[in-house]
């Protein structure tokens, strides 16, 4: 007697397990992956290029000859203070062995940065010496923000191709 309803029961079951794999699997990743998308895209409004290094600080020629041998073709995270603190030693050691990433500070690019930037704390360059992003304050939403620009911002290492044998060579 109770036959009936339990194979009714698996055929139900069935049919929600049938629908779960093909509408709502698909659909939540769809929803996950667009949140994602949704991210990056204002992040990447918020990198837009702020300043022209090159040409938009005023320093001497020696100054921008030494400011381009020290940035040019590196993510450069810059400490406009003295010392590293240890929250910018942790983000340092977090991106050291990252593709084209470097860390400097005021002294080492240039004097001159902290009389441009005297609001600032950290800057964010690109490896075509743009400024990407200012930063003020020393506190962990800060930290936070900046961790995910210089993951946004790094290049990918490009991975070396395969070359295959052609027919003449082998």
């Amino acid at each position: 007697m109770c036959w009936p309803f339990l194979y009714l029961y698996m055929k139900v079951l069935k049919a929600i397990a049938v629908f779960i794999l093909i509408v709502g699997f698909p659909l939540g990743s769809w929803l996950f992956l667009q949140q994602g998308l949704d991210w990056r895209r204002v992040k990447r409004a918020e990198l837009e290029v702020k300043m022209d290094l090159k040409q938009g600080v005023p320093l001497s020629m020696d100054e921008k000859k030494a400011m381009m041998s020290v940035l040019d073709g590196s993510t450069t995270f810059v400490v406009l203070g003295e010392s590293y603190s240890e929250s910018d030693k942790a983000i340092i050691d977090q991106f050291k062995d990252a593709f084209s990433f470097q860390s400097k500070l005021q002294a080492e690019v240039s004097n001159s940065f902290g009389a441009t930037f005297s609001n600032d704390d950290y800057l964010l360059i690109d490896t075509a010496m743009m400024l990407r992003q200012r930063y003020s304050g020393n506190h962990d939403s800060i930290y936070s923000r900046i961790v995910e620009d210089i993951a946004l911002l790094l290049p990918k290492q490009k991975e070396i191709d395969i070359k295959m044998k052609s027919s003449n060579n082998e």
